[in-house]
């Protein structure tokens, strides 16, 4: 449902490695009922969206691994996978650049049916950057296709009390 990380915005601006040869895969740390499987995902019309991104990540390969472990995936629709939530992400990799580096919270919440093995489709999907500075910059997107093609970022700026609303619990500020 959410994760919570730092991106060191000085190990972005180093070497990084490619996604090639990296695969989704299940989370053998966890219980046989509570794994999801690639297969769960295929032919379902969503991504695999990644909560913790690989592109925060790719200066490690071993932590770039552990990115696609199928435990830090949710059913994302594309169109918000591949172009909002690409542009936040991105956005938030600038932030750590900037600012040297950033907490993150990222997560889902709610539920508009399941895939396969009882895999929840998320209704929402949140992002909130914590900035060393004390600002706080929160996203909060709905899992759509139509009208994210050419969706803006700051559209979906949103306050905390917002996110904790449409969540329904309390988010800890840092």
């Amino acid at each position: 449902e959410m994760v919570v990380y730092k991106i060191n915005g000085n190990l972005l601006n180093g070497k990084h490695f490619s996604r090639k040869h990296l695969y989704f895969r299940p989370d053998y740390q966890l219980p046989i009922y509570c794994r999801s499987y690639p297969r769960d995902y295929s032919r379902t019309g969503f991504d695999r969206g990644h909560l913790a991104p690989n592109g925060a990540f790719n200066y490690s390969r071993k932590l770039q691994k552990e990115t696609f472990k199928l435990s830090n995936i949710a059913p994302q629709r594309p169109k918000l996978n591949r172009r909002l939530w690409a542009k936040i992400e991105r956005f938030t990799r600038f932030q750590a650049i900037k600012y040297g580096n950033v907490k993150v919270i990222t997560g889902v919440c709610g539920s508009m049916g399941h895939i396969r093995r009882g895999v929840n489709i998320p209704s929402y999907w949140y992002k909130i950057i914590f900035r060393p500075d004390g600002k706080v910059i929160s996203f909060l997107a709905p899992n759509i296709n139509r009208g994210m093609t050419r969706a803006k970022a700051k559209e979906f700026l949103t306050s905390l009390k917002k996110i904790e609303k449409t969540c329904g619990f309390e988010i800890e500020k840092q």
